[in-house]
């Protein structure tokens, strides 16, 4: 009998292993910026007959890579079409994360609020999750103070639910991050 269960957890483990590693990259907004250049740039460098990569973002700006990203088989979806939605975008990203079975889920943001997303993984049983800061501060306009609030509240309330969390700067690390938690820089170079 232990011969059966052995081989069985073989099989299971050659299965695993021939399997896609599934993974989600989330972007609030996808343009033709800093980080965009920057996952496409990634994308070109992984074997990807090990990596089923979707990309999700919560407004779509441009159509600057949807080339690149077609010829590397890599999907995208784009939530409410808002970044401010958090609530629509929040349910949507629920729906997502328990359909398609994420084993990560790889976030870059400007600020802290879309921290929240990580919470929704977790609640989803994604195991890994990594929050990549990119923001060293809030643009000074109308509602600054409350955007400002907002992001204080999440810097602290959400970002504990990162198994790994990156920043770009110490100054993004200061800004989107607690000082408690333990931040890896990675620059964008």
């Amino acid at each position: 009998m232990s011969n059966l269960m052995c081989s069985s957890d073989n099989m299971k483990k050659k299965h695993r292993s021939q399997r896609k590693l599934r993974v989600c990259c989330y972007c609030e907004a996808w343009g033709c910026g800093g980080i965009e250049a920057f996952w496409v740039s990634i994308f070109k460098r992984l074997d990807l007959t090990k990596y089923r990569i979707d990309l999700i973002t919560a407004v779509k700006l441009s159509g600057f890579y949807d080339s690149q990203l077609e010829e590397l088989g890599i999907s995208m979806t784009v939530l409410s079409g808002s970044i401010r939605s958090y609530p629509r975008n929040y349910r949507q990203l629920k729906k997502i994360f328990k359909r398609r079975c994420y084993d990560v889920v790889h976030m870059n943001a400007y600020q802290a609020v879309p921290f929240l997303y990580a919470v929704c993984a977790e609640e989803c049983g994604v195991k890994r999750i990594i929050i990549h800061g990119h923001g060293s501060a809030l643009r000074k306009d109308r509602g600054y103070i409350w955007k400002m609030a907002a992001h204080t509240f999440a810097k602290y309330c959400f970002s504990g639910s990162a198994a790994e969390c990156l920043a770009c700067s110490q100054a993004a690390r200061r800004f989107l991050f607690p000082d408690w938690l333990r931040v890896q820089l990675v620059s964008n170079g």
